[in-house]
């Protein structure tokens, strides 16, 4: 008899071990997703540089979305990338859209709001490769030597973002892109605060000879009296 019900036994114990592991498996794999869930909703890189030149020299090239462009680290990952920009390309609303290869991907960015001459703000859509959000913020600040241009992007996180974010460092993958964007932007400054100077120069150049011509005439006016 014990022969006899052998092969019951087994199979009773074999459905108690498969589904211990099917609930095992259950168990795991809702820690995992808890697990996931918990991490950041956000994430932030945050990159700065110091630029001997004047805030109002740097502003343009962080409110003009033309200028923004000549300083965005990955135009040259894609020779053919498409572009198109708003017109104004300045002020809230002013936007930005891009479709390029899978380096760029595709997307919009739209500017959302400004602290004149200290900050814009900018809404991003985007579209390819990965879908997402985040706003970029770039910010300029009068310092010692010059100004200080902080450059900071806060990405939303959804579950495959947060998942993903476990086997990759974004800070590290985008912090160098941030920094060669910072640097293109820096001879951009130091051009237009020379620019500056020498249009400060020709100005105070000018209004010197009117006021010697000015003393000129009035002596001469004098000596006829």
């Amino acid at each position: 008899q014990c022969l006899a019900r052998l092969p019951e036994t087994i199979g009773g114990v074999m459905k108690k071990v498969l589904l211990g592991i099917v609930g095992g498996g259950f168990v795991i794999i809702a820690g995992l997703v808890a697990f996931v869930s918990m991490q950041p909703s956000q994430t932030t890189i945050e990159r700065d540089i110091l630029i001997a030149a004047e805030p109002g020299d740097l502003w343009p090239y962080l409110a003009d979305q033309v200028l923004v462009d000549e300083w965005s680290p990955w135009n040259e990952k894609d020779p053919d990338l498409e572009q198109t920009f708003s017109d104004p390309s300045t002020g809230v609303g002013a936007f930005y859209t891009w479709s390029g290869n899978e380096d760029v991907g595709s997307g919009r960015a739209e500017v959302a709001s400004i602290d004149e001459g200290v900050s814009v703000s900018t809404a991003l859509e985007f579209l390819t490769p990965y879908p997402g959000t985040a706003v970029s913020t770039a910010s300029v600040a009068a310092t010692e030597g010059g100004s200080t241009v902080t450059w900071t992007m806060v990405m939303d996180n959804d579950f495959m973002s947060k998942a993903a974010g476990l086997f990759m460092d974004m800070d590290a993958m985008l912090g160098p892109e941030f920094e060669k964007g910072l640097a293109l932007l820096e001879p951009l400054g130091v051009a237009a605060a020379a620019a500056r100077v020498e249009a400060e120069r020709v100005e105070a150049d000018r209004i010197a000879q009117e006021a010697a011509e000015a003393e000129a005439a009035a002596e001469g006016d004098a000596a006829e009296e």
